[in-house]
């Protein structure tokens, strides 16, 4: 072998390396949350958005609450995986931005729903933990991080903006969002 050869094996080694260190660091980054019944033991401005804030205990003890977590600004945010997004908004043009989707063979219209993104600040009140979810949805997710989490924070702008000019209940696109339950943790002082 050449000497040639040694370093084309040699870069393609490290190339290899390289790849899979950050597919290990892109896996890292992703952690799924189950919220706890304490999360709903607060009171809020528009609870009806927030998922099964009227179930009751019981009904949210039997339901576990998947979520895709991130950091942005001086929050936790927390984005639900929703088992059915719905056709009707799968279908709309206009909404295409509010939600990605995450489907897998047993739960085709299965995403990640901006419009109840809520904010967990208190670790105590959600537990990060292993999700049981579809190989193919962790990968969706996995794969897609950077993207989702952009379109998250695009979602949580957009909302501030309209929230800043008391337009977040008139505007279709953010009229049924959770965020409404968390305007101080988004520093949004209402314009007069």
């Amino acid at each position: 072998m050449g000497q040639e050869e040694k370093i084309i094996k040699i870069t393609e080694k490290v190339q290899k390396e390289t790849i899979i260190s950050e597919e290990t660091k892109q896996a890292e980054k992703i952690e799924y949350v189950f919220l706890l019944n304490s999360f709903f033991e607060r009171e809020f401005d528009d609870p009806k958005q927030l998922l099964d804030k009227f179930k009751g205990k019981d009904a949210r003890e039997a339901r576990v609450y998947v979520c895709l977590k991130f950091e942005y600004e001086t929050n936790t945010f927390l984005i639900p995986l929703k088992k059915d997004l719905g056709s009707s908004l799968l279908k709309n043009p206009y909404y295409k931005d509010v939600y990605y989707p995450v489907p897998s063979s047993s739960k085709p219209e299965a995403g990640l729903d901006f419009r109840k993104i809520i904010i967990a600040n208190d670790e105590s009140q959600y537990r990060v933990d292993e999700a049981r979810i579809s190989a193919g949805q962790r990968k969706i997710m996995q794969d897609n991080f950077e993207t989702i989490k952009s379109l998250a924070i695009k979602y949580i702008n957009g909302f501030k903006k309209a929230a800043k000019k008391n337009r977040h209940k008139k505007d279709s696109y953010y009229n049924f969002s959770a965020l409404s339950n968390f305007l101080e943790e988004l520093g949004v002082k209402k314009e007069k």
